[in-house]
């Protein structure tokens, strides 16, 4: 018995696929979100094969106008959205001053903006049905800094901030806001290798998505406000 339709950014690789395929485990219907249509079929397939349910709608987040064009489409493959993901997300480590406005507008774009656009697309409906949750993966840079992360850790505040706002907004209306605040990943972010040497005892994207299924599995009367996760490794 399927437990509702979950949306997930960023479902292509990585923490949005083992997002998706844990959601999928879990008896949740699952539209994935992400730039690359291969990508994005391949995970769907593999969802569908294991006998679950997903529906592959690739898109760029970043782009509103053509985020907003395919969101009937995709609500008549889903029905209603009882669970959204935030999970797309990219960065670029250098000072601040070797930065361009390019790059500035790239992970803001993509961080906290697309963020936006999502919640304003699925939230209202979740509104009137009092009833679903809003997940977002942002980053323990939410809550740090450190040089080189002046404009990534800029955006994964705001997109903090927006989501800790929107929980205040949405809780009295039913509305379950939760955030992730993961510490280092062995995935694809920033362009590298999740099986690097070097990421050998970082969390594993898996370890997020169960994290992701905890919060959305507790009885509706509770709020996962929070949950922050690092590896042991890991020691700033």
């Amino acid at each position: 018995m399927v437990i509702g339709s979950a949306l997930v950014s960023g479902a292509s690789r990585g923490i949005g696929e083992a997002i998706s395929r844990r959601l999928a485990e879990s008896k949740w219907r699952v539209g994935l979100l992400a730039r690359s249509e291969e990508d994005l079929a391949r995970v769907a397939d593999d969802i569908n094969q294991s006998g679950g349910e997903s529906f592959a709608f690739p898109v760029d987040v970043t782009n509103a106008v053509e985020l907003e064009r395919q969101f009937a489409a995709l609500k008549e493959q889903l029905g209603a959205i009882d669970l959204l993901v935030c999970n797309a997300g990219s960065g670029k480590f250098a000072h601040a001053l070797d930065m361009s406005l390019q790059d500035w507008d790239e992970q803001m774009n993509l961080n906290a903006r697309a963020s936006f656009v999502l919640t304003r697309l699925v939230a209202q409906e979740m509104v009137q049905r009092r009833k679903g949750q809003i997940v977002f993966i942002t980053s323990d840079a939410a809550k740090r800094t450190f040089a080189s992360g002046s404009v990534y850790c800029a955006s994964k505040y705001a997109q903090y901030a927006f989501a800790s706002a929107l929980r205040q907004e949405l809780r009295p209306q039913g509305v379950r806001v939760t955030v992730l605040l993961p510490g280092l990943v062995a995935s694809y972010f920033n362009n590298s290798e999740p099986d690097s040497e070097e990421k050998a005892s970082w969390l594993k994207p898996s370890d997020v998505a169960d994290a992701v299924a905890y919060a959305v599995s507790v009885p509706s009367s509770v709020i996962v406000d929070e949950i922050t996760l690092h590896p042991v490794s890991q020691d700033w």
